[in-house]
């Protein structure tokens, strides 16, 4: 059975659930989940760029850091997912790194997610959750 492809509300909406409710260590456990994840740290990079390891390493470990204490994955471990699971390429010497093209990564999305900045649902998501406590 071929699953949905992954609209930007379903896409916004576990990307705030995962970040604040807590990641890893590791992935998470759902297969849609770790690919909701997975695409947000690759649009981070992201696309029509050539990267140095030392630089894809600087994007992901200043990204996790952005996300919070929830998430518990260290960057090397990330950007290993990002290439095992195709969303990120890497030359044969090791030394460069590209973002697959949308379409060309193993989960389906939708395009309005191309246009989505995970840190900022974070943000949003952690605002909306004060303002929430606040009120009761």
């Amino acid at each position: 059975m071929a699953s949905t492809a992954i609209a930007a509300p379903e896409f916004r909406q576990r990307v705030a659930d995962l970040c604040l409710g807590g990641v890893g260590p590791g992935l998470p456990r759902r297969r849609r989940d770790r690919h909701i994840l997975l695409k947000a740290a690759a649009m981070e990079l992201g696309q029509g760029r050539e990267y140095a390891e030392g630089v894809v390493n600087r994007v992901l470990e200043s990204w996790l850091e952005a996300l919070g204490p929830a998430v518990r994955m260290d960057h090397v471990s990330l950007r290993r997912y990002l290439i095992d699971e195709g969303y990120v390429v890497r030359d044969n010497a090791g030394s460069v790194y590209r973002v697959r093209a949308a379409g060309a990564q193993p989960e389906e999305f939708e395009s309005e997610v191309e246009s989505l900045d995970a840190l900022e649902i974070v943000r949003r998501a952690l605002t909306d959750r004060e303002r929430r406590r606040d009120g009761h």
